[in-house]
C-alpha cells in the first residue's frame, strides 16, 4: 500500500459492469476493502454486489464544499478520492447490506408514504372538482343536497375537518349519470 494509483477505468453501472470491475480490480491485486460514495443511493447496487463478493465496503465521503468549488466534478477524481479515503482511514463507516428486517421496514414505509400521498392527492382533486363544478342548469337531471349530506365523500371525520363539506348555507350540486 504505497498510495500510488494503479489504474483508473470506466465500467457501466450494470450487473455485468460490476463483474467486469471486480475482475479488473482483482487482476491488479488482492481486494480487501472498497470505498463507495453514495452507498445508500446511487452506489447501493455496487455496494451490495461488492459485499456479496466478500469485500468489505466502506462509505467513502464525498468531497467537501470547498473541494467542490476548487475543482469541477469528475468521475475519475471521485474514484481516486474514494480509494484514498479508504487507504487513509477517512472512510470508516461500513456499508449496510440492504437486506434484513430494517430494509424490509424501510420498503414498507416507502410504500405507505406513497399511498398516503396518493390518497391526499385524490382527495384534493375531488374537492377541486366539487368546488369548481358548475351547477346543473334548471330543469336538468341533478339535484342539490345540503352540505352536511356530502362529507361521506371525504371518508373519515379527519377528512371532513380537513376538506370541509362546504360552508354553512352552501349548496353542493350532485349529478347522477345514467
Amino acid at each position: 500500500m504505497t498510495g500510488g494509483t494503479l489504474g483508473i477505468e470506466r465500467f457501466p453501472a450494470t450487473a455485468s459492469g460490476y463483474q467486469e470491475l471486480h475482475a479488473w480490480a482483482a487482476h491488479l491485486g488482492d481486494i480487501r476493502r472498497a470505498g463507495v460514495e453514495s452507498s445508500g443511493n446511487y452506489g447501493a447496487a455496487l455496494a451490495r454486489y461488492l459485499l456479496s463478493q466478500g469485500i468489505e465496503v466502506l462509505e467513502a465521503p464525498g468531497p467537501g464544499r470547498a473541494a467542490r468549488r476548487r475543482r469541477s466534478k469528475s468521475d475519475r477524481g471521485d474514484a481516486e478520492a474514494a480509494a484514498r479515503a479508504v487507504l487513509s482511514a477517512r472512510a470508516r463507516s461500513p456499508v449496510k447490506g440492504g437486506d434484513g428486517p430494517a430494509e424490509i421496514a424501510r420498503l414498507y414505509l416507502v410504500a405507505k408514504d406513497s399511498a398516503v400521498h396518493a390518497q391526499q392527492q385524490a382527495a384534493n382533486q375531488l374537492k377541486a372538482i366539487l368546488v369548481t363544478a358548475d351547477p346543473p342548469p334548471a330543469g336538468r337531471a341533478g339535484h342539490t343536497v345540503p352540505p352536511c349530506a356530502c362529507p361521506h365523500l371525504f371518508g373519515t371525520e379527519r377528512g371532513r375537518q380537513r376538506y370541509g363539506s362546504g360552508g354553512q348555507g352552501d349548496t353542493i350540486h350532485v349529478a347522477r349519470a345514467g
